[in-house]
Formats: structure tokens, C-alpha cells, sequence
């Protein structure tokens, strides 16, 4: 009950500072709070999740955090006529591909150096599907998903 109180009172500080930005797209240190709020939650969560049980929810604070951040960006474009599907997606291609290449690559080799051969196998499948996107399918397919 007050891991949802928490939450509640997030929604509503990020619904304020929506409400405040008044179409001016500006760096806001407390979001990047936030941010480090849920990051360290899920990776306590991971840890041991008997530490803090409601870890997992670091991830829907994220992606609340990330959909209020694009919606201000797109919503700043459309509002002043410069939205353009094209320059919306090279962004997120140019930001994003090169982390996640990155985080592949840095994997890949403790891949090897810390799994059993079956393991390293198993792996890169879920390489080859991370790299182009469809990890979730693969996870599902699996059973590795929930």
C-alpha cells in the first residue's frame, strides 16, 4: 500500500512539471533523480528481491519518465510545425543504437569468459535477436518471460 502511495505521488510530480514546462523543453535535474530512484530500484531488485520487493516498478517509473520526455519533445515540434516522423526516428536510431551496441559487444565477451559452453550458445540467440530488436519474441518463445 505505500509502494502505491509512492507511486501515486511520482505521477503527480511528473504530471506537475508536465503541466509547468508550458511548451519550453528544458533539462529538469529532478527528473534525473527519478531516473536514479528507479535504476537503483530494479537493480536492488535484482540483487535480491527480498530487499525491496516492489523493485520492478523502477521500470514502469522509467518508462513514465521517457514517455513524458518524448511527449514534450514531440509535443514542442507539433505545437511550433517542426515534427517530422523522419528527423523524430534518425534521433532515437542515433541515440539509441550505439548503447546498445555497446551493451551487446561488452556481453558478448563476458559471454565468453563466464559461461559454459551450452550457456554461450543460448546467449547468442538472444544476441542475434536483441540486435535487431525482437528479444522479446525469442524470451517468449522460451518461456523466459514471465
Amino acid at each position: 500500500m505505500q509502494l502505491l502511495q509512492h507511486t501515486n505521488n511520482l505521477i503527480s510530480i511528473i504530471s506537475l512539471v508536465l503541466i509547468n514546462n508550458k511548451n519550453k523543453f528544458l533539462y529538469r535535474s529532478e527528473i534525473d533523480g527519478l531516473r536514479a530512484i528507479a535504476i537503483i530500484s530494479v537493480i536492488i531488485f535484482h540483487i535480491d528481491k527480498n530487499i525491496l520487493k516492489g523493485g520492478f516498478l523502477g521500470v514502469d517509473i522509467f518508462f513514465v519518465i521517457s514517455g513524458y520526455l518524448i511527449t514534450s519533445i514531440l509535443y514542442d515540434d507539433l505545437v511550433n510545425n517542426k515534427f517530422s516522423f523522419k528527423k523524430f526516428y534518425i534521433h532515437r536510431i542515433t541515440r539509441l543504437v550505439p548503447m546498445i551496441s555497446v551493451t551487446l559487444f561488452i556481453t558478448a565477451i563476458l559471454s565468453v569468459v563466464f559461461m559454459i559452453p551450452s550457456e554461450i550458445i543460448k546467449y547468442s540467440e538472444s544476441l542475434f535477436f536483441s540486435s535487431i530488436f525482437f528479444f522479446e519474441y525469442l524470451f517468449l518463445e522460451r518461456g523466459w518471460l514471465f
